[in-house]
C-alpha cells in the first residue's frame, strides 16, 4: 500500500511540474529523484521531509541517533542520479526512563513527559482535547506497544472526575475518582489484557455506591415511626419534618444524580399517603411505590388510592391495605368422617379463589379428599396479607390418615383430634403435623392390654403414658385428681375397668400437697402407688396414714429420695407457692422488709400448726405450717435483727395447770422445729401462756 502511495506521489509531482505539458529533462530527473528518495525513507520511525534541487537531495526530520541520520543519508546517496545529500537533522534526546504523566482536575487536563513521535503526540492531544502540552518527542520508548497503551490510559482518565496517570517504561499507575461503580468497572475493563511485560496498579474510587434511590418509612404502635433511604442530591423531603411522634431514622444523599427524575415527586406523594397510615409501611424505589398496612377504614383506603392517581406516568403503584376487621376472630374447622370433608369458619376475603357455589369445588380440589364435601364459611372484609391459612393447609392432610377426626385452626394454632385404625396410621398423621399442632388421636386398638403410669410431681405437675382402660381419658383422670392438668396422649383400650383407678385417685387427691411425688402404675391385676415423702418428713407415719386412706387392694410403696441441693428453687403447683430448699426443708420463698409491722403481717399468713390432740407432739400435716413459720422467722431474725417470742396458747383442757403444761411443751416443740430449719436459737425466746385468747394456736411477738 505504501508503494502505491509512492507511485501516486511521483505522478502528482510530475504533473505539478508540468512534465506532460512542457518536456523538461531537468525537472523530470528531479521529480524522479524525489519520488525515489520518498520511497527510501517512508518507513522511517520518524517522518523525513525530502526536497530536491537539481540532483541534490535535502533530508529534514528527527532521528534518534547520529548513526541513524548517517544511515539515511547513505541510503539516499546510493539512489541513481543523486549527486549530493544534505542532512538537516534534529537528534532526539534519549529519555531514560521513558515516562509520561497525565493529570485531570478542576483546573483541566495536563500532560508532561515523553512521546515516541509526532503521531502519538497528535493522538494524545486529540484524546485529551489539548491545544498545547509539555510533551517532548524523544527516543528510548520501551517497545512498539507503548504508545497504544498510553492512549488507553488517556481514555480512562477522561472517564474520571479527577485523577492521574503515570507511565514509567512498562509500569503503569492509574488512580482517581469516578462517579459510580459502573465507571470504575469500565476503566478496569478498558485496561485489562495489557501487552506482556506491562504492570498495572489501579486505584479508582467512586463518589457514590451506585445503589439506586430508595425511601422506606413505617409506623407501628410499638416502634413508632422509622425511616431510611437514599435520596437524590439536594433533595430533603419536606414531609419528614411532619412525621410526628417517636421518630427514628436517617437518610443519605446520593453523591451524583442517578438520573431518575420521577423519584422526588413520587416520594413527596408517598409522604402524603403516610399521613393516613396509622400502622404500615411505604417503600419507594425508582418508578415503584408500594404501600401496605391497616386495618383502616375504607374511606382512608380510597383517599390513599386517590393520591396514587397523582403519580407520574410510568410509576408502578402497588397497595396491600387491610380494611378494618369485623371483630370476628378468624378460624377454621375441618371435620372428616371417613367419607365427607366439611369445612366451616370465618376467613379472610381472599380465602380460596372463589366464593359461593364454586368455592366448594375449589376447596375439594385443593384439599384432595375426593368429591364429597361441605362448605359453610363467612368472610371477613380484609384479605389475607401474611399467609394466615398456610398452617391449616399444611395440617389438613393429617385428617386423611384418620378414620375420623377434627382439625381446628385459630389464634391458638392447629389442633387435631380423632381416631386412627392402627399405630401406623396415627404415626402417618403425626408426621404430617411435624409437632406443629396439638395432636390428640386415639387408636381404635393395638391389641395390647391396658397398662399405664400416672405420675405427679409438685414441681412439674402430672403426666400419663401408656394405654388407659375403657372409660378413662386424661380429662377424666384430671377431674379425679382435683383438676390438675395432665400431660400425655395415651391410647384407650376398649377393655378394662377404670373405676378402681378413680377411687385411688380420689383418695390421693388430699395428699398431693403433703408429699414430693406420687406415681400410680396400673395393670389388669394390680394398682401400685409409689410415694416420695418430703425432705424431713416421717416416712413411716406417712405410709401408715396412706394405708388408712387408700382402697384395701392398693399396693403402696413409700421411699425417701436424696434431698435437692441447698438453695434449689421451684414453684409448688399445688400450693401455687415459690419455694427454696434450705437447712434440709422446702420453705416458701418470701420477700419483704423485715420490720415489726411487716413481720406481724407475715405471721397472719402462716397456717395453723396442728398438734396431737391433748398432747404436745406435732400433728400430721404440720410440715408446711412449720416451713412457712420458719421462712418468716429466718428473715425477721436474720435480716431485721428482731427477736421472736414464741408462745403456744392452749384451751383444750378445763384444767388451767394442764393447759400451761401443754403450752410450755408445745412452745418448746415449735422452737426446736425452728432451730432445725435454720432459725438462730439466740433470736428466739419462749413464753408459757396462762390462758388462750383465741383457741389453740401459736403466737409470735417481736422485740
Amino acid at each position: 500500500m505504501r508503494d502505491l502511495f509512492a507511485i501516486i506521489a511521483i505522478i502528482l509531482t510530475v504533473i505539478g511540474l508540468g512534465v506532460f505539458r512542457v518536456p523538461d529533462e531537468n525537472a523530470l530527473v528531479a521529480a524522479g529523484i524525489k519520488a525515489a528518495a520518498d520511497g527510501a525513507v517512508y518507513q522511517e520511525k520518524h517522518p523525513v521531509q525530502i526536497s530536491v534541487k537539481g540532483r541534490a537531495v535535502t533530508a529534514k526530520g528527527r532521528v534518534e541517533t547520529k548513526e541513524a541520520a548517517q544511515a539515511i543519508e547513505a541510503r539516499l546517496a546510493a539512489l541513481d542520479g543523486v549527486e549530493a545529500v544534505i542532512g538537516d537533522w534534529v537528534v532526539l534526546p534519549n529519555a531514560a526512563p521513558f515516562s509520561i504523566a497525565l493529570s485531570k482536575s478542576d483546573a483541566g487536563i495536563t500532560a508532561q513527559g515523553f512521546v515516541p513521535g509526532e503521531t502519538t503526540l497528535a493522538a494524545l492531544s486529540k484524546i485529551l482535547e489539548l491545544e498545547q502540552t509539555d510533551l517532548v518527542v524523544a527516543a528510548g520508548v520501551p517497545d512498539a506497544d507503548w504508545a497504544k497503551v498510553v492512549q488507553r490510559t488517556a481514555q480512562a482518565l477522561l472517564q474520571m472526575v479527577d485523577g492521574t496517570v503515570d507511565v514509567v517504561d512498562r509500569r503503569i499507575a492509574v488512580s482517581g475518582t469516578v462517579p459510580l461503580p459502573m465507571h470504575a468497572a469500565a476503566i478496569e475493563a478498558d485496561l485489562a489484557q495489557l501487552p506482556d511485560g506491562y504492570e498495572l496498579t489501579l486505584d479508582v474510587k467512586t463518589q457514590d455506591d451506585g445503589l439506586p434511590y430508595s425511601f422506606f418509612v413505617s409506623r407501628d404502635p410499638i416502634m413508632g415511626v422509622r425511616y431510611s433511604g437514599k435520596l437524590p442530591p439536594d433533595y430533603t423531603p419536606s414531609g419528614l419534618n411532619a412525621l410526628g411522634g417517636h421518630v427514628v431514622g436517617s437518610v443519605r444523599t446520593a453523591a451524583v444524580d442517578l438520573g431518575v427524575p420521577t423519584f422526588q415527586p413520587v416520594t413527596d406523594i408517598a409522604l402524603k399517603m403516610f399521613e393516613y397510615l396509622e400502622d404500615g409501611v411505604i417503600t419507594v424505589s425508582p418508578d415503584v411505590l408500594t404501600i401496605q398496612g391497616g386495618p383502616m377504614p375504607q374511606e382512608t383506603i380510597e383517599q390513599i388510592e386517590t393520591l396514587g392517581g397523582e403519580l407520574p406516568g410510568g410509576v408502578v403503584f402497588t397497595t396491600a391495605l387491610t380494611p378494618q376487621s369485623d371483630g370476628i376472630p378468624l378460624s377454621l374447622l375441618a371435620e372428616w368422617d371417613g367419607r365427607t370433608l366439611a369445612l366451616s369458619g370465618h376467613v379472610p376475603s381472599t380465602f380460596l379463589t372463589a366464593q359461593g357455589d364454586d368455592a366448594t369445588a375449589v376447596f375439594l380440589e385443593k384439599a384432595g379428599f375426593g368429591d364429597a364435601g361441605q362448605l359453610d364459611l363467612t368472610y371477613a372484609p380484609h384479605p389475607d396479607l401474611h399467609g394466615w391459612d398456610a398452617p391449616f393447609w399444611a395440617a389438613l392432610p393429617a385428617l386423611k390418615a384418620l378414620e375420623a377426626g377434627r382439625l381446628t385452626y385459630g389464634a391458638e394454632g392447629v389442633a387435631v383430634t380423632g381416631t386412627a385404625a392402627d399405630p401406623q396410621a396415627r404415626r402417618a398423621a403425626d408426621v404430617v403435623l411435624d409437632n406443629a399442632a396439638d395432636f390428640d388421636v386415639l387408636l381404635l386398638d393395638d391389641g395390647n392390654p391396658p397398662e399405664f403410669r400416672l405420675s405427679f410431681d409438685v414441681a412439674t405437675n402430672a403426666a400419663v403414658v401408656g394405654k388407659l382402660p375403657a372409660g378413662l381419658s386424661p380429662a377424666v383422670l384430671s377431674e379425679a385428681l382435683g383438676g390438675f392438668e395432665i400431660r400425655g396422649k395415651p391410647q384407650v383400650s376398649p377393655d378394662g375397668e377404670g373405676a378402681e383407678v378413680l377411687r385411688v385417685l380420689v383418695a390421693l387427691r388430699g395428699w398431693l400437697s403433703e408429699v414430693e411425688s406420687i406415681s400410680l402404675d396400673y395393670t389388669l391385676d394390680t394398682i401400685t402407688v409409689s410415694v416420695v415423702p418430703m425432705p424431713g418428713q416421717d416416712a413411716a407415719a406417712l405410709k401408715a396414714a396412706l394405708v388408712q386412706a387408700l382402697p384395701p387392694k392398693t399396693v403402696l410403696h413409700v421411699k425417701a429420695e436424696p434431698p435437692p441441693l441447698e438453695g434449689a428453687r421451684r414453684m409448688h403447683v399445688v400450693l401455687q407457692q415459690p419455694q427454696i430448699f434450705a437447712e434440709g426443708y422446702w420453705m416458701p420463698s418470701l420477700s419483704f422488709a423485715p420490720n415489726v409491722e411487716n413481720c406481724d403481717a407475715q405471721m397472719g399468713l402462716v397456717p395453723p400448726i396442728p398438734f396431737e390432740t391433748g398432747r404436745f407432739g406435732l400433728g400430721f400435716g404440720a410440715e408446711w405450717p412449720l416451713a412457712h413459720l420458719a421462712a418468716v422467722l429466718r428473715i425477721c431474725t436474720r435480716f431485721g435483727s428482731l427477736t421472736a417470742q414464741i408462745s403456744a396458747e392452749v384451751s383444750s383442757s378445763e384444767v388451767p395447770a394442764w393447759n400451761r403444761q401443754l403450752s410450755r411443751r408445745r412452745t418448746e416443740s415449735v422452737r426446736l422445729a425452728m432451730i432445725e430449719r435454720g432459725v438462730s436459737a439466740d433470736r428466739m425466746t419462749s413464753r408459757t401462756a396462762d390462758q388462750a385468747q383465741g383457741g389453740d394456736r401459736v403466737v409470735v411477738s417481736w422485740k
